[in-house]
């Protein structure tokens, strides 16, 4: 991570163009984040995160800067929440393939595997519509044959960050395989951080950790469920259906 190394270098040789450092150069900028206190907003990012880790601090710390950066030069400035969620985001970057490794994974070459006989698999996925203020869910279910047993399409007004309707589109289909009492399922999506959250015992700090608490409660009414994640290649059907535009389901046979 150059940019953060960099970062914290300049930070331990005084060098980081603080207010006063830019005053002394001539140069002044007027903040137009509604957090003045810079210090103020780290803090408040600072209780979202699991501090223990010396890695997030730091990572935390070089995002503060960057925010007050972009409020400077671009008007931009991003909530703590989001910036927490980024701060766990790149802190997993590193681990990901470790943390993926002792499953098989299908190559990006692939499509959509069958489960074993006797468990459904359940692929979900969402889609955001810019510039409509929309977002849609797809849902579909499928035996050891690849038949849908059911599917699932929502289409919904509103703002909703990807990350939270990755997370919706989940529980839903969490909910449709309860609804049809079924009690072996795997449970399949295209977003890591999503399903990552799901397979932790721990705490999430993700924006969408009230969804992932009801996922996690919800799992727990299955003989079994298992959590995995595919490249987008594997939820193909789930990304076609989540972008339809419309609300439906419905029992067909999509081969």
């Amino acid at each position: 991570m150059p940019k953060i190394a960099l970062f914290l270098w300049q930070l331990g040789h005084q060098r980081l163009a603080t207010k006063d450092i830019l005053r002394s150069r001539g140069t002044n900028h007027g903040s137009q984040c509604p957090n003045e206190n810079f210090f103020q907003w780290f803090f408040r990012m600072h209780d979202l995160l699991d501090i223990n880790s010396y890695i997030s601090l730091n990572i935390g710390l070089w995002i503060t800067w960057k925010n007050r950066n972009d409020a400077w030069s671009n008007s931009l400035c991003a909530t703590p929440q989001s910036a927490a969620t980024l701060v766990m985001h790149i802190k997993a970057l590193p681990s990901r393939s470790a943390s993926l490794s002792n499953q098989p994974q299908p190559s990006s070459s692939r499509g959509w595997i069958p489960p074993p006989q006797g468990t459904v698999k359940v692929n979900s996925d969402a889609a955001l519509f810019k510039g409509s203020g929309c977002w849609g869910l797809g849902i579909v279910l499928r035996d050891h044959l690849g038949k849908t047993i059911f599917y699932k399409s929502l289409f919904e007004q509103g703002i909703m960050d990807i990350l939270y309707a990755e997370a919706v589109a989940l529980l839903q289909g969490i909910l449709v395989a309860l609804s049809l009492d079924f009690s072996h399922v795997i449970v399949e999506s295209d977003a890591l951080m999503v399903v990552n959250d799901a397979l932790s015992t721990g705490p999430s700090f993700l924006s969408c950790r009230d969804v992932i608490f009801k996922i996690r409660s919800l799992a727990k009414n299955f003989i079994s469920c298992n959590f995995v994640y595919v490249p987008r290649t594997g939820n193909l059907l789930a990304h076609h259906i989540a972008n339809l535009r419309s609300n439906g389901q419905g029992r067909l046979h999509l081969l």
